[in-house]
């Protein structure tokens, strides 16, 4: 799926493969929490390893596609152990939180600019 969903040139088809992503989340949410065996990454569970690639998996996707990713990963994260639930949810806004935080400082700038050259 993660090879569809980065087909610029087909949106329709970037379309199907994170509804089918969300489908997939919604049915089999539990075996995403699985290890992923023989992987480079000993004791490494597919919503983990999710989560480590997600701002790979979304960067070519446009904002609705974005938050269907995003609504899968809730869906898989349900599923999460309690203990983990934290650490994964940290992970998981990671990227919206970057975006947030370069927002704010970029409008913190302009105020700064347009405070300086008032009168």
């Amino acid at each position: 799926i993660n090879g569809f969903m980065h087909c610029r040139e087909t949106p329709a088809l970037q379309d199907m493969a994170v509804d089918t992503f969300l489908l997939i989340a919604r049915q089999c949410r539990e075996g995403f929490h699985w290890t992923i065996p023989n992987s480079s990454e000993h004791g490494v569970s597919v919503a983990e390893s999710l989560l480590m690639s997600l701002q790979e998996v979304i960067k070519d996707l446009n904002r609705q596609q974005t938050y269907t990713v995003y609504e899968a990963m809730g869906h898989i994260l349900r599923a999460s152990d309690d203990s983990l639930l934290p650490q994964h949810l940290t992970k998981l806004f990671e990227v919206p939180n970057a975006v947030w935080k370069e927002a704010l400082l970029a409008s913190q700038h302009t105020s700064d600019d347009a405070s300086s050259t008032a009168c």
